[in-house]
């Protein structure tokens, strides 16, 4: 789960069969994901700097080539097909294990929804891992439960849950002469 800034993994290929709060690597996948295969709709307004290096070929066809800075500092390179302007390719910091992975995206299959062309198509690569996505339906602006993207309780705390609610609490820290050094109440 992801609502923009906090989210959360259950994560069986790291021993985690219980719902965890998602590290600062996997974070910036979120983000990556969240923008739909794209990160250049509304780059202005998502704090996104963009550079552009030029022209190339690739696999016998000219790219435009686009250096972009997250606002997280994360930096992503992307290639448009000069002919049609769709993202050909992109290179980005993944996550494998947890933990920080370099990879290549590779994008086709793209289908119009409600005037926006969105690749149905999606072949990541990382170290020696080909993850592929493929898009059966887009729906754009439907209605979500909110509470969909919050983080469940694990099993062991919701054996605790009856203690939810408003409590009364009293602390005080002492120093090493039993002298009173911190009182509050909450």
């Amino acid at each position: 789960g992801f609502d923009g800034k906090r989210g959360w993994t259950i994560d069986p290929w790291q021993g985690f069969s219980f719902p965890r709060r998602a590290n600062r690597t996997e974070l910036n996948v979120y983000e990556q994901q969240a923008c739909f295969f794209t990160i250049l709709l509304d780059y202005k307004e998502k704090e996104v700097e963009a550079a552009y290096m030029g022209m190339e070929e690739m696999d016998g066809m000219d790219v435009h080539v686009l250096k972009l800075m997250r606002k997280s500092g994360l930096e992503e390179t992307w290639y448009l097909d000069a002919a049609t302007f769709f993202a050909y390719k992109s290179q980005s910091q993944w996550v494998d294990f947890a933990s920080p992975a370099p990879s290549e995206a590779y994008y086709d299959e793209y289908t119009e929804v409600d005037g926006l062309v969105l690749p149905f198509l999606v072949e990541r690569v990382f170290f020696n891992r080909l993850w592929q996505t493929e898009v059966e339906e887009v729906l754009i602006n439907p209605d979500v439960d909110m509470n969909l993207f919050d983080i469940p309780d694990c099993p062991a705390m919701q054996k605790l849950s009856f203690l939810t609610g408003e409590w009364e609490v009293n602390i005080e820290v002492r120093n090493r002469q039993d002298q009173m050094v911190f009182s509050e109440s909450t």
